[in-house]
C-alpha cells in the first residue's frame, strides 16, 4: 500500500541504531535539512536484535516497526545511519514511498538508497552520492554561542588559553594504550602550562580502561577532566565553547570534525598503528581524511606546543543538507508544485 504525503509540511525523519556517534550524524543532518527546507526534524532509534544484526539475514528480518510506519508515513525524507538499520530504512521507504538518504558507506546487503552522503576517505562515487570531509554533526559556532557564559564556574575559572584535549580510543586503524595515553597527556599538559594556560580533557566511549585508570591519577588546578558516561551530564559543548584550541587523537573522525565545525584550530595527536586484518586499509582511509583537513588548514599535526591560527571552520553538514534538498527536488519535482508558500 502506498501512503500519500502532504507536501505542505516538510518532515525529515532520522533513524539510527542508538550509538552516540551515529545518532549525532543522523540528527545533525536531519536538523540541517529541516532548516534548509523550512520544516521539522524528528529522530527515532531502532535497535535491531542480535539476530537482525547478522548481515546474511538482517535484510529479510529488519522490517520497520508498524508503529514507526503509522507515526511517520508522511515523512518527506528519511535519513538513516548505522549499518544494522539500513534494511529498516529502505523497507520504510518502499512501504511509505518516502525518499531515502543514507549517511556513510552503504552496507553491501542493503537495497539502494535515493541519496548517499559518504566521507571522502571512503572513496564512494556516483550521481546520487555526495562526498564530505569528515563526519556530519549538529555543531557550528551558532550552536555553542553563549554556552561559555553559562558553563560551570570551575570551567570558566580555568586560565586561558584553554586546551580542549579530546581523547578517543583504539579502533581498527590505531591503538591507544596506557603508555601512549600517558605520553600524550603529559605533553599536552606541559604545552598548556608553558603559555600559562589550562587543559580541559574529555574521553570518549572507546577510551580503554587502562587509559582511564591512568587519567584518574591526575590532579591539578589547571586540569579539568570528564570521562564519558551515558548517565552523567556531558560538558562537551561547554568545553568546545570555552576552548581556544583543540588537541584530538587521530582515531576520532567525529571529534576532529566537531571541533573544526565550531571553528577551533585542531591539533591531531598521533597514535601507534594497529595490527591485524584490515588495519592497513583503515589507516589509509583515515590518513586521507587527515590530509584533507591539513590541506584546508583546518587541522595540523601535533608538534608539542599550542599552535593557534584562524580557521574557516568545517561546514559539511550545511553543505550536505543543501545538496540533499536539491537532490530530493530534482528527483521528485512534483514536491515543488504541491508545497504551500
Amino acid at each position: 500500500m502506498e501512503h500519500r504525503k502532504s507536501s505542505a509540511k516538510v518532515k525529515i525523519l532520522a533513524i539510527s541504531d542508538g550509538r552516540v556517534g551515529i545518532m549525532a550524524q543522523a540528527i545533525g543532518l536531519a536538523q540541517a535539512v529541516a532548516m534548509v527546507a523550512g520544516g521539522r526534524a524528528y529522530h527515532t532509534t531502532v535497535r535491531p536484535t542480535l539476530l537482525q544484526r547478522a548481515p546474511t539475514i538482517r535484510r529479510l528480518l529488519a522490517l520497520p516497526p508498524k508503529s514507526l510506519i503509522h507515526k511517520h508515513a508522511d515523512a518527506t525524507i528519511v535519513i538513516g545511519c548505522g549499518s544494522a538499520v539500513a534494511p529498516i530504512v529502505t523497507s520504510f521507504g518502499a512501504i511509505t514511498n518516502t525518499f531515502t538518504a543514507w549517511i556513510q558507506r552503504q552496507p553491501p546487503d542493503s537495497a539502494p538508497f535515493d541519496a548517499v552522503i559518504v566521507p571522502q576517505h571512503d572513496r564512494v562515487a556516483g550521481d546520487h552520492v555526495l562526498q564530505t570531509i569528515g563526519a556530519l554533526n549538529s555543531l557550528n559556532p551558532v550552536a555553542i554561542a553563549g554556552r561559555g557564559e553559562f558553563a560551570p564556574p570551575h570551567l570558566q575559572a580555568l586560565p586561558q588559553p584553554r586546551l580542549a584535549l579530546l581523547i578517543g580510543g583504539s579502533n581498527r586503524a590505531y591503538r591507544l594504550d596506557a603508555a601512549t595515553c600517558q605520553a600524550l597527556t603529559t605533553e599536552c599538559l606541559r604545552a598548556a602550562r608553558r603559555v600559562g594556560g589550562s587543559t580541559m580533557l574529555t574521553t570518549s566511549r572507546r577510551t580503554g580502561a587502562d587509559c582511564l585508570e591512568y587519567l584518574q591519577t591526575l590532579q591539578a588546578p589547571d586540569l579539568y577532566q570528564w570521562h564519558w558516561s551515558p548517565q552523567d551530564p556531558n560538558p562537551y559543548l561547554d568545553i568546545l565553547a570555552l576552548a581556544d584550541v583543540a588537541a584530538v587523537t587521530v582515531d576520532s573522525v567525529n571529534m576532529i570534525s566537531e571541533a573544526s565545525s565550531v571553528k577551533l584550530p585542531v591539533l591531531m595527536l598521533p597514535l601507534p598503528n594497529a595490527r591485524g586484518k584490515g588495519a592497513a586499509s583503515a589507516q589509509r582511509r583515515l590518513e586521507t581524511f587527515h590530509h584533507s583537513m591539513r590541506a584546508r588548514d583546518l587541522a595540523r599535526h601535533w608538534l608539542g606546543w599550542l599552535d593557534r591560527w584562524e580557521v574557516p571552520g568545517l561546514h559539511e553538514t550545511r553543505r550536505s543538507a543543501e545538496w540533499l534538498w536539491r537532490h530530493y527536488l530534482m528527483k521528485r519535482p512534483e514536491a515543488l508544485q504541491t508545497r504551500t508558500p
